[in-house]
């Protein structure tokens, strides 16, 4: 069985799962793949349990799979996968509005400038963020401004939205039976246990909703020109190949889903109709593993920045909505704070008050020369080891920097989450050096920040 393609993101938002440490409950788990997959004994026998068997085995595990990970995420009501940090990851190809400052963590990109190769890019960016965070990076700045200046800042109104009034006007909209209950801190509409639509309203600091369809079969046939395809689009020169999924000759496919603007239309009547103003958002297709669905991601746009909070809908052939995750909390304005200059930023970069945090807060490196596919193969190639030379007496011991010189500087707004749970949009620099690695870091100025001690 291939594994799932890594995704960076995801991995951060599970670390930063507060409920980690929590138990699952086996027992509804096991009746939830059963009903998603039809294999386990305790699984009811029926045709929709028979039709899911005949699942050639490409399409069948990528479903089984997604619906376990949406289980292990949505059940525990603590940390939604709905987040609303992917939208900067989903910018529309030729899109004027350049992406989110992202505070969260490291993100490979593709764009102009990359070097001659992907997997230098990726060791280069891997050894400047392991430096930097442990201090061993040294950063000067040339030919950056040294003026500072004011942004607005934004915070989100989860109060004003977390409630079960709210979970029950999006049930009702979606078409999910039921009342409101609470589980886990969330507000739920539908049962969890795959048999059924369900609706969760999340309480955190973007209130985000969950919502997911188990009966819409979509999505059955993979298609294999995509990056979940296998071996044909494995880099050249992998150790391991995997196996190509199965040919869609051997797959009975259903009705394809929307073409784009069909889509797109749709997704802005759904938000329409959950009571969010889709004119605030900016619409892209996303890619798609098959033809039978169709992935569209609405971007909330502030003062005309991206911000990295977005709705993903996930659409089958008629419109119908298969999943859907976003955020309800209304922006509310903060004002304009002061922020340094992207010369003072550059020192902000190894100052400790501003490294790895729960909150995000940290400076991230960006490659923006890394492939965009992620390498598929199974094992890296097995490297020579020699064994480390033994010190000597009075010889220098190696004590590697790294130093980098940043050339430019981006202001734009970053999505974190502050130390009492509230989720903001800061303003944000965006530092880059000659080869287009980047940094991040906020650019709220001192005197906006609260610095007691923590506990």
């Amino acid at each position: 069985m291939p594994p799932l393609p890594p995704d960076d993101p995801f991995d951060r938002l599970r670390d930063a799962d507060p409920a980690a440490g929590a138990e699952p409950d086996v027992d509804r788990l096991n009746a939830a793949v059963a009903a998603r997959t039809g294999d386990l004994a305790a699984a009811p026998v029926d045709e929709l349990a028979a039709r899911r068997r005949r699942l050639p085995m490409g399409a069948r595990w990528f479903q089984v799979a997604a619906g376990v990970a949406a289980l292990a995420i949505v059940g525990t009501g603590s940390f939604a996968l709905g987040a609303g940090q992917s939208g900067s990851d989903q910018v529309a190809a030729g899109s004027p509005i350049p992406a989110a400052i992202d505070l969260g963590g490291a993100v490979a990109e593709s764009g102009a400038g990359a070097p001659a190769s992907a997997d230098s890019a990726a060791m280069k960016a891997d050894g400047r963020m392991s430096m930097g965070f442990g201090g061993r990076t040294v950063f000067t700045g040339s030919g950056l401004s040294t003026d500072g200046g004011t942004a607005t800042a934004w915070g989100f109104d989860a109060e004003a939205t977390f409630a079960s009034e709210g979970a029950a006007r999006i049930a009702e909209a979606l078409g999910v039976t039921g009342e409101p209950v609470q589980e886990w801190g969330s507000w739920q509409v539908g049962p969890n246990d795959g048999t059924a639509p369900m609706v969760q309203v999340q309480p955190d600091g973007l209130t985000s909703v969950n919502y997911y369809d188990p009966t819409v079969q979509a999505g059955q046939c993979v298609d294999t020109s995509t990056s979940m395809g296998g071996a044909a689009d494995a880099p050249s020169g992998s150790a391991v190949e995997i196996a190509p999924a199965p040919a869609p000759a051997t797959c009975t496919g259903g009705e394809p889903a929307p073409g784009a603007d069909q889509a797109i239309e749709r997704t802005r009547e759904v938000l329409r109709t959950i009571g969010v103003d889709d004119t605030a958002y900016d619409f892209a297709l996303t890619e798609s593993w098959t033809t039978e669905l169709a992935s569209v991601s609405a971007e909330l746009l502030l003062d005309g920045q991206r911000t990295g909070v977005a709705w993903n809908v996930t659409l089958a052939a008629g419109g119908v909505v298969q999943s859907l995750y976003g955020t309800l909390a209304p922006t509310v304005e903060l004002g304009a704070l002061d922020i340094i200059s992207p010369a003072d930023a550059v020192a902000r970069l190894t100052d400790p008050r501003f490294g790895s945090t729960w909150g995000g807060i940290m400076p991230l490196a960006r490659t923006a020369g890394l492939a965009a596919e992620p390498d598929l193969a199974i094992m890296p190639v097995e490297p020579d080891f020699t064994v480390p030379p033994t010190p000597r007496a009075g010889a220098q011991l190696p004590w590697a920097v790294t130093e980098v010189t940043l050339t430019s500087a981006r202001l734009g707004l970053g999505l974190t989450t502050l130390d009492n749970g509230a989720t903001v949009l800061l303003p944000s620099y965006e530092l880059s050096d000659d080869s287009g690695t980047t940094w991040s870091v906020v650019a709220v100025a001192d005197a906006h920040l609260d610095f007691a001690p923590a506990g």
